[in-house]
């Protein structure tokens, strides 16, 4: 459900999918947070997006070459040079991006 809220850049019910899936117990995964964080990058919410990646890292889940390249894209389009920066960064010093 969140891949199809990302298809049709509703990041909004992205975001909600995901909260309702935490009150209810069930750990977003890897996969969800790709699905999330791209939707926020379509909807132009870098914000939403730095805030999903945040939250994979306290769950202690590792960013994939697609979530960091979907947050930095958010950023790209909303103008946060620095935040894009920092989020390659990050990918660079793990070894996901080369």
């Amino acid at each position: 459900a969140i891949t199809a809220c990302e298809k049709g850049g509703r990041w909004e019910e992205a975001v909600s999918l995901m909260d309702r899936m935490r009150a209810q117990g069930v750990a977003p995964n890897v996969i969800t947070y790709n699905a999330a964080i791209s939707s926020c990058d379509k909807g132009s919410q870098s914000e939403q997006a730095l805030q999903l990646l945040s939250q994979m890292r306290k769950n202690l889940l590792v960013p994939d070459d697609v979530i960091f390249n979907a947050a930095i894209s958010a950023c790209e389009r909303a103008g946060q040079r620095a935040e894009g920066l920092s989020v390659l960064n990050e990918a660079v010093n793990l070894g996901t991006l080369f």
